[in-house]
């Protein structure tokens, strides 16, 4: 996370609503994500900015965990950010969850990664739009 700039890049702007995702912190050691995210919510409420939590998309297998492109969602700190939405109350954006069901449909979860390693491409980045989407039912096409 990028927590050394939460004050100048996030925090001086007075936010109303604030997205967290940062896919990189899924290799971290659990006990620092749960430290990282609760710290930035502390930050974040102080200022009465709203919070949506967003899981991170899938990255290359090596990443996952996997031997294939395939497979569903096996890192343990995606789990601690859904507990972590509900312990703390705060709205979840579960891409992840709609990453580990592209395998049902039929689309290798690596044709959505640009550089295939970490880097969504326009598809991946719609699947973060939809999810968002989902908060904001006025704005969504009809």
């Amino acid at each position: 996370m990028r927590l050394p700039h939460l004050q100048d890049q996030v925090l001086a702007f007075h936010p109303d609503l604030v997205t967290i995702e940062f896919v990189n912190d899924m290799v971290l050691p659990e006990a620092d994500v749960q430290k990282n995210y609760a710290w930035a919510l502390a930050q974040l409420r102080a200022v009465g900015a709203e919070v949506i939590l967003i899981t991170p998309h899938f990255t290359m297998p090596e990443m996952m965990g996997h031997k294939f492109p395939r497979g569903s969602e096996t890192r343990a700190n995606v789990a601690l950010l859904r507990k972590f939405a509900a312990d703390n109350r705060i709205a979840l954006a579960d891409t992840s969850r709609r990453w580990d069901h592209l395998e049902s449909e039929g689309i290798p979860y690596i044709t959505l990664l640009d550089n295939g390693i970490n880097h969504p491409n326009d598809r991946g980045h719609e699947l973060f739009v939809k999810e968002l989407l989902t908060f904001f039912p006025a704005t969504q096409e009809k």
